[in-house]
């Protein structure tokens, strides 16, 4: 799957330029953006996957999820959306051994996915970690329009856009929660959508201890 992804992201890109600044000149900068930063997710999922580049190592949660959520913070103040984050005090020096930078670019995609579609005069995005027996337990929900019931099937194909999502107008190739999922899964993990508490997109993304 991921070599079809960087073929078709090379092909967007190339197209994309040939077809210069039509639609205007911010939404052809944020389009090309997009398209480069999943190429370089997709790329480097590539290589961890075949053992170019190992980057597992052990940290505390704390360690673990603070810069994460300081980063998000700032993408979504510049949206223009609250964001609020909850580590839950019994996990905060638990030691993780997982890949750091993964668990970064499925969050970067979560973030996406809410800046995306959670705007609004009164939009926020909430971020918690918790821990079961066997798991990190982490949830991102916003307050979106979140994504109808005959829509939730689709979320997570590659290069398939929910039909909201399309009639939206909002740039995107359909990749970026289908990596995020697929980067979880190569952690040992798994990303799945949920009924949030918020109204909007819920996602819960498991991360095993160890």
């Amino acid at each position: 799957m991921q070599r079809k992804a960087i073929a078709a992201l090379m092909i967007s890109l190339l197209l994309l330029s040939a077809c210069g600044h039509g639609a205007g000149e911010q939404t052809f900068e944020a389009f090309r953006d997009t398209l480069t930063g999943k190429l370089v997710t997709v790329t480097a999922q590539v290589r961890v996957q075949r053992g170019d580049t190992v980057t597992d190592y052990t940290l505390t949660c704390q360690e673990l999820f603070e810069p994460i959520a300081e980063k998000i913070e700032r993408r979504l103040r510049e949206a223009d959306i609250s964001f609020s984050f909850a580590l839950a005090q019994p996990i905060r020096i638990l030691p993780i051994h997982t890949d750091a930078v993964s668990v970064e670019q499925i969050m970067d995609n979560l973030t996406s996915n809410a800046i995306k579609y959670a705007k609004g005069e009164n939009a926020k995005v909430q971020l918690t970690v918790q821990a079961d027996r066997h798991n990190i337990v982490i949830r991102f929900r916003d307050n979106g329009p979140g994504i109808s019931p005959k829509n939730r099937k689709l979320v997570f194909k590659p290069f398939r856009r929910t039909k909201d999502a399309t009639n939206s107008r909002k740039p995107g190739v359909g990749l970026g929660l289908a990596l995020a999922r697929d980067t979880a899964r190569s952690l040992g993990g798994d990303l799945k959508l949920e009924f949030g508490t918020l109204g909007g997109a819920s996602f819960l993304l498991t991360i095993p201890k160890s």
